[in-house]
């Protein structure tokens, strides 16, 4: 069989579309790059760079004292309560203090969200509207670490499951810094959209789904702590390289079919009133030793601590 060359133009066709594409890149690269250090030269004036993150912001100091410690803290808590977290660099957190100075920049970067976002590994960014509150922080970290740290790319369903869990907390700050927090808490708004919507979810199409919707993964990942394995769960999750769409360890960690798990799921969403446990953080917070004292002191005849599910709980009236 006579073998046919190339032609001479073919070639530089080929050769032009590869030079076009990897210009495209560079471009992009530099315009980032460029985009980026006027930020920080400009907007983000104030720098913190701590053992896990590089800070930029246009805060005050002391409103970044808060953060850094903040930061860290969670990052350690982290690490001890789920899994070890894989960073090899430290994390750049582009921190906006209101939305009239972070817009501009999140529609520069290709996004529309009001909240935050995670720019990805390669630029291992996560960009933070404060306006948003600290929950979106610590969604976006949590994606952070998630990349970071996963043997694969766990399925959507998982990805955005995990990090909408950690959007609603109850901490503070003592007097050194050190963090105190709890997680396992309602969200005030997403599981009463669950709760409205609950006959109509279906868990193989949640686990199937390219976007799956938030608010029933954060209601599944609820019920999963609600019954102690939620944590399980994770750090089993972390370390399969296996189970492309994370069914089966579900099921492994559940010990029920998806069926089964579907159907206890949605028993416990239609069971569960909105009352005021679901109601109780409408925005989750980090106090200071000072005003968390306060805080606790007009709460306490509320509120009490379950030691069984280490989170604040409303008081019953008899």
């Amino acid at each position: 069989m006579k073998r046919i060359k190339p032609s001479r133009t073919f070639i530089i066709l080929v050769f032009t579309a590869f030079a076009v594409f990897f210009g495209v890149l560079i471009y992009q690269k530099y315009s980032r790059i460029r985009t980026d250090r006027n930020l920080t030269r400009q907007v983000l004036t104030n720098q913190r760079q701590t053992k896990h993150f590089n800070i930029y912001s246009n805060l005050d100091a002391a409103s970044l004292d808060y953060y850094e410690q903040f930061f860290e803290g969670f990052f350690e808590y982290f690490s001890r309560e789920y899994f070890e977290i894989g960073q090899k660099r430290p994390l750049k957190v582009y921190l906006f203090k209101d939305t009239s100075s972070y817009t501009p920049y999140a529609k520069s970067a290709g996004c529309n969200s009001p909240y935050g976002f995670y720019m990805g590994l390669r630029e291992n960014i996560i960009v933070v509207n404060r306006d948003s509150g600290l929950g979106t922080t610590t969604h976006e970290l949590v994606h952070h670490f998630i990349a970071t740290s996963f043997v694969r790319r766990p399925a959507e369903w998982v990805n955005e499951g995990i990090a909408t869990f950690f959007e609603k907390f109850i901490g503070h700050l003592d007097n050194e810094g050190k963090l105190t927090i709890s997680f396992g808490y309602f969200s005030n708004w997403r599981f009463p959209i669950t709760k409205a919507s609950v006959n109509s979810i279906s868990l193989n199409e949640i686990i199937r789904a390219k976007q799956p919707e938030q608010c029933a993964v954060r209601s599944l990942m609820l019920y999963l702590h609600k019954k102690g394995l939620f944590k399980d769960f994770v750090r089993q999750i972390c370390t399969t390289k296996g189970d492309r769409d994370s069914s089966v360890t579900l099921q492994k960690v559940y010990g029920k079919s998806i069926a089964e798990i579907e159907r206890q799921w949605k028993e416990w969403i239609k069971s569960q009133p909105i009352d005021e446990d679901v109601l109780l953080v409408e925005s989750a917070f980090v106090l200071p030793e000072r005003q968390w004292q306060l805080w606790w002191r007009a709460n306490q005849n509320k509120l009490y601590w379950s030691e069984q599910e280490q989170i604040y709980r409303v008081k019953k009236m008899k």
